[in-house]
């Protein structure tokens, strides 16, 4: 694939990731079947301060809604719903799922009504198959990576019509 870094046809290759008969359900993964779900699996070391106060601010502007992130690593997560209650977040709103193996992951990450990118370092497989995609558009390589997959995803969109900064005043 010419001017592209990160080639990923993982579900050409693996096509049972496809079958929606092995798609799980919101309910079988821990998820409410009745909310929006906001996600981010990427590990805690890619998200700031800066980042979590804004998706705390989201979840408090959408009451139906929760964020779905990942329990990597596990010491993280007290410290997560302790800064979600500072921001005025209740804990039981932030839901965490262990890792799991890329099929499973895959299959998973669908479930998602928002996949929320991280400014540090932008998801590499997630958000290749996550849902819609907000995300900060840095100046080095790793913060590229979201521009480049919804231009190669979704080349019809406007330039900019899916991007948003964690600045943007929610």
């Amino acid at each position: 694939m010419p001017n592209c870094y990160f080639v990923n046809d993982y579900k050409r290759a693996h096509r049972d990731v496809l079958d929606e008969r092995t798609i799980p359900t919101r309910t079988s993964v821990g998820l409410p079947e009745d909310k929006i779900i906001y996600s981010c699996s990427n590990q805690l070391y890619k998200y700031d301060p800066e980042t979590f106060r804004t998706w705390c601010n989201v979840l408090k502007r959408v009451p139906n809604s929760v964020l779905w992130l990942l329990r990597f690593p596990p010491y993280g997560e007290p410290r997560i719903r302790q800064e979600a209650m500072a921001q005025g977040v209740a804990s039981d709103r932030i839901i965490f799922t262990d890792v799991a193996n890329k099929p499973e992951h895959i299959r998973r990450s669908g479930l998602a009504d928002v996949f929320l990118d991280t400014p540090l370092c932008n998801a590499h497989t997630t958000g290749m198959w996550g849902c819609c995609y907000p995300t900060d558009v840095g100046v080095f390589w790793h913060k590229h990576l979201a521009v480049i997959h919804i231009r190669w995803s979704l080349p019809q969109l406007p330039q900019g019509v899916m991007y948003c900064g964690v600045g943007v005043p929610w």
